[in-house]
């Protein structure tokens, strides 16, 4: 999987996390030579955590 095009509707750090938010289209992904875009369904914000690098909501649900 990759990104194809990644461009936030905004980004915001608080104190060590990342928040990035995407609206529709904002988000597109290439995977077995298709590509999917985002639509803002259910979950639209990717958290990160700073220090660990890690994600801090991978349960999320993204729609594509």
């Amino acid at each position: 999987m990759q990104v194809q095009y990644l461009k936030p509707f905004y980004t915001k750090v608080t104190g060590d996390k990342l928040r990035i938010v995407f609206a529709h289209q904002y988000l597109s992904i290439l995977r077995d030579g298709l590509i999917y875009h985002f639509i803002p369904t259910e979950d639209k914000e990717i958290i990160i955590n700073l220090n660990t690098q890690q994600l801090e909501n991978p349960s999320d649900t993204f729609v594509f």
